[in-house]
């Protein structure tokens, strides 16, 4: 059992790990003016929005962030990967 539940961590990290280089991307290319078009922003948006879709909702529910010209959720989402990535190794002791 204990296998299983290392596999899953495993697993889950290396997710993460392509989340937030996707992210990572996604913000370079934006920064850098790429078009819209892109195939490379297209790939990364269609990565990490089922991700930050939830969160910028959320934050918007309780009217966090909307002032701002930095995209919150974004940034929370990141966050919250890094933190779970943090904690995950914890769970297979």
């Amino acid at each position: 059992m204990q296998y299983v539940l290392y596999v899953i961590c495993r697993l889950t990290a290396v997710l993460i790990d392509v989340l937030l280089l996707a992210m990572m991307l996604r913000v370079i290319l934006q920064w850098t003016g790429a078009d819209e078009n892109n195939r490379l922003l297209w790939l990364t948006a269609l990565l990490t929005e089922p991700v930050i879709a939830p969160v910028r909702a959320l934050l918007a529910f309780f009217g966090i962030g909307e002032d701002t010209p930095v995209d919150v959720g974004f940034f929370v989402t990141s966050m919250l990967l890094c933190a779970l990535q943090v904690f995950l190794p914890q769970l297979t002791m």
